[in-house]
């Protein structure tokens, strides 16, 4: 994912571009595709790209309209063509930002809620002195901000919130809900650090925070069909739809396989997208992990099944390959602010980068947590 970060500071402050670059230090080494900054009196957006699927090649971000506003957005507007055609702007070849910007003056904060696909954005609205950050629906993409007096921080990833600001006091509440196994919600590590919550957006104004949504979750109309056959093909579009969007014209992409329901259906109908396409396209490639030392827990058998019908033999990791003994973790080795890693976590980053040394992955599709939905 690309990667947002900015500094928002109180009325008759200035952020330098300076200072912007000192921020988005912290997240160089996932900065493939360069760093972009851009300071306009109190507000400054860093935006660090990370190119996946085809449209986010149109992206210059942080994105300026002509009344002011500045937008840095990460992640897909599925509903592109639907928004342009309400705002009446040509998008074949216009940026994913650009028609967000467009639809925040056309409909204010009202827009975040029109807006399908898999995203996170920070938005300043010159009008009325205000900052958002938002969040779609499931929060497939990570956004953190911090707040120090009149001066508001935020970031794609924990980094540029924690490291080089010296030591920073626990988080208590999320001490105890991670060490209970319950949910974390908006709680990091850290106190002072929250993530953006799922389906909402925050707005940041004379040094006040609200927080509102963007998205309703109760039902509001019943689909009814006369026989199950309807619900299954209906079922069937959109899922479709869904692995679609997310196997579109791009970088290359690897799908996880592990021979379950959730995985192998993402495959195959990723296989036969492509095989119906004009020109046909070359099949997604897959990783499976296995571990022929557990035999309860063995996917090799499960995965070996759908890629003998796939015709296709992807790639295979050795789970099992991890130190049978604790091993400290080593800070110089990279840094983890998430409880869990230790020094194999590294370690199998490590292997796991040693795969891609021939086609450049740029994306994981995952089924992990399908059985974990309603």
């Amino acid at each position: 994912m690309a990667i947002l970060l900015g500094i928002c500071k109180g009325e008759g402050r200035i952020v330098q571009e300076r200072r912007l670059a000192e921020f988005a230090r912290a997240t160089d080494r996932y900065a493939l595709d360069g760093t972009f900054v851009r300071a306009q009196g109190r507000i400054g957006m860093g935006f660090q790209p990370y190119h996946t699927h085809e449209r986010s090649n149109l992206e210059a971000q942080p994105a300026v309209d002509e009344h002011g506003n500045m937008l840095t957005l990460d992640g897909r507007i599925d509903n592109h063509a639907e928004l342009c055609q309400l705002l009446n702007i040509d998008g074949e070849k216009i940026a994913d930002s650009q028609i967000v910007l467009a639809a925040f003056e056309r409909w204010g904060e009202a827009c975040f809620s029109m807006l399908i696909g898999d995203w996170s954005l920070a938005l300043w609205s010159q009008a009325n002195q205000s900052l958002y950050l938002a969040r779609d629906l499931a929060g497939t993409r990570t956004l953190y901000f911090g707040i120090t007096d009149d001066t508001i921080y935020w970031s794609t990833y924990l980094e540029s919130l924690i490291l080089g600001r010296g030591l920073r006091e626990l988080n208590q509440e999320f001490v105890a809900c991670y060490l209970a196994g319950r949910p974390i919600g908006d709680l990091t590590p850290y106190q002072g650090i929250n993530a953006v919550t799922p389906s909402h957006y925050f707005i940041f104004r004379h040094g006040k925070l609200v927080r509102r949504s963007n998205w309703q979750w109760m039902i509001t109309s019943t689909i009814r069909y006369k026989t199950d056959a309807e619900y299954e093909e209906h079922f069937r579009s959109l899922f479709r739809q869904s692995v679609e969007r997310r196997t579109g014209p791009g970088a290359a992409i690897l799908a996880q396989l592990s021979g379950g329901m959730d995985s192998s259906s993402i495959v195959c109908m990723s296989d036969e997208l492509r095989a119906s396409s004009n020109p046909p396209g070359r099949p997604i490639d897959s990783i499976s992990y296995y571990d022929d030392s557990e035999p309860s827990w063995n996917e090799r058998f499960y995965f070996s099944l759908v890629e003998g019908a796939r015709g296709r033999i992807g790639i295979h990791v050795d789970a099992s390959l991890i130190p049978q003994t604790f091993q400290p973790h080593d800070p110089f080795s990279g840094e983890y602010l998430f409880p869990g890693a230790d020094s194999s976590s590294i370690e199998r980053e490590r292997n796991f980068e040693s795969l891609d040394q021939d086609h450049h992955y740029r994306a994981i599709l995952s089924g992990i947590g399908g059985d974990e939905l309603p």
